[in-house]
């Protein structure tokens, strides 16, 4: 198993999600964002080790599927805000904005086309 620099970022994308639980047991100035024990720190941690294990696979629509489950978080989560459902739920917006890069990065990773040969080195021909 070859892992490329996609992967490679893929798996620092999941990680990042995992870690993201820290936010929710510090507080005060450290705590950037605003996270407390519920539904979003597991799924967060949960979408991060498929990420983590996306990443390991090398299969490009595992990592879109990530993204795309992260995607589906900020929604719901969207949803609870706008409603009023978000104390019950623990949903903020803090998390929303995290899981929106987290997810948008594995979107970008998982939709870019594999770099051929052709598209690194140009035809001996065409160098001159």
């Amino acid at each position: 198993m070859r892992v490329d620099g996609r992967d490679r970022a893929t798996i620092v994308l999941g990680v990042a999600g995992i870690a993201s639980i820290v936010f929710v047991f510090f507080g005060g100035p450290f705590r950037f964002v605003p996270l407390p024990w519920g539904w979003m720190a597991i799924f967060g941690v949960l979408v991060g080790v498929f990420a983590v294990v996306a990443g390991l696979s090398g299969r490009r629509w595992l990592v879109v599927l990530a993204g795309a489950i992260f995607g589906a978080g900020i929604l719901v989560g969207l949803v609870l805000l706008l409603t009023g459902a978000a104390g019950f739920w623990k949903a903020s917006v803090g998390v929303l904005s995290l899981w929106s890069g987290l997810g948008m990065g594995l979107l970008a990773l998982g939709l870019t086309p594999e770099r051929t040969r052709s598209a690194v080195d140009p035809p001996a021909a065409d160098r001159d």
